[in-house]
């Protein structure tokens, strides 16, 4: 069974199909068709890629124009953490915690979803609140008609403390 843990680990997947339906490219599995996951060297560079990409940071106004799906890393200011639980349909329940990422000016702002941050992660998010920070791998889904949406790839996101006065400068208005 492939549950949230598995998010972020590279798969093989043997004798799979892929098809479109309604405009979205769908995986379809056969009963003949085997899945492996954990890291092998076929998958190597596909580890590498995810890596190089989501640490690879871009400016908050950079990431809200994007068109297309992508794996990030952003760099802003720390304006606010958000903490809720959210009820599924299943009925289970799901902590949702919200990171907001500021930069300017211009002033621009996007919101990263986190699901599942433990209370640790989030006191600590809390503690780095008007810091300069860099956020990586990040999942950034582009839909035409909602825009983007920022959410975090399992364990692997990350929040660290950046240096970057000209931003903290701005932020609190020093002058």
């Amino acid at each position: 069974m492939i549950t949230e843990s598995a998010v972020g680990r590279p798969i093989t997947c043997n004798r799979v199909c892929l098809q479109e339906y309604e405009g979205e490219v769908q995986l379809a599995m056969p009963k003949d068709c085997s899945i492996s996951m954990g890291t092998t060297p076929k998958t190597a560079p596909i580890m590498s890629w995810l890596h190089k990409a989501g640490n690879a940071a871009i400016p908050v106004d950079a990431a809200v124009a994007l068109t297309e799906p992508r794996i990030i890393g952003i760099q802003g200011m720390l304006a606010q953490v958000t903490s809720e639980t959210i009820t599924t349909k299943s009925g289970s329940v799901v902590p949702l915690t919200t990171v907001v990422i500021a930069t300017g000016p211009p002033y621009a702002v996007l919101r990263v979803q986190f699901w599942n941050a433990s209370q640790e992660q989030t006191h600590q998010w809390t503690d780095m609140v008007h810091n300069a920070v860099k956020v990586t791998m990040i999942r950034c889904q582009h839909q035409p008609e909602r825009g983007n949406q920022f959410e975090s790839i399992g364990n692997l996101s990350r929040i660290l403390l950046q240096q970057d006065t000209t931003l903290e400068k701005w932020w609190l208005k020093e002058p």
